[in-house]
């Protein structure tokens, strides 16, 4: 087998604000695996910084796998533990190479088209008012769960954008998921998830930085 990887960088029409920075710019890699007669195609998904692979050695190892990609496939993985983007798109290469459509992995009633998946809709953190904004245009849409990006703007401000959707939709109405990508510190989080719990959200997404 022949293997490459190809740096691929997606420019975000709306900045996208997170608890740790602003994005501007999504950095993706696609593997391609080649086989005898078929091609599988993988994304490593990095998230810079907020995914915990090295940055700094992302492409050294993106390259050690291409030169070694005939090795066992668990031993694969082990070398590349520290970086979970890496093994997902590894996964999802030799997924592609093995299945009779490159991009029809799982197929389905929804890869044919004949069923549909319910999503969320995700609010980026933003002042409240941009927040306010995004959240009436998911719901005009049609959206039933939103997903609000927290950590970045005042606390308080978050707590009273909450209570204000809650006051004007239950939780049968809407279903409240929040993502703090970390913001939290170790000593405040706990007091914090308790005062989040009385606006009956349904999850909060990694409230704690990685290895804490």
């Amino acid at each position: 087998m022949k293997a490459t990887f190809r740096k691929y960088n997606l420019h975000f029409i709306r900045p996208g604000g997170t608890s740790r920075g602003v994005l501007f710019v999504k950095e993706t890699y696609f593997l391609k695996i080649e086989g005898a007669s078929r091609i599988g195609i993988g994304e490593c998904a990095f998230f810079k910084g907020l995914s915990m692979d090295n940055e700094a050695h992302y492409e050294q190892k993106l390259s050690w796998l291409c030169e070694n990609i005939d090795l066992d496939k668990k031993y694969l993985k082990a070398m590349l533990k520290e970086y979970p983007s890496i093994i997902f798109g590894l996964e999802q290469a030799f997924l592609s190479l093995e299945s009779d459509g490159m991009f029809e992995l799982f197929p389905s009633k929804f890869t044919k088209g004949e069923d549909a998946i319910s999503i969320n809709g995700l609010v980026w953190m933003g002042d409240k008012s941009f927040m306010k904004k995004q959240i009436k245009e998911k719901l005009k849409l049609g959206f039933k769960t939103i997903k609000l990006k927290i950590g970045a703007i005042d606390f308080d401000a978050e707590l009273e954008l909450l209570d204000s959707i809650r006051k004007e939709y239950g939780p049968r109405e809407i279903e409240i998921r929040v993502d703090a990508n970390g913001a939290f510190q170790i000593d405040e989080a706990l007091e914090k998830l308790k005062i989040l719990s009385d606006f009956r959200l349904h999850s909060i997404e990694q409230p704690i930085q990685v290895k804490q």
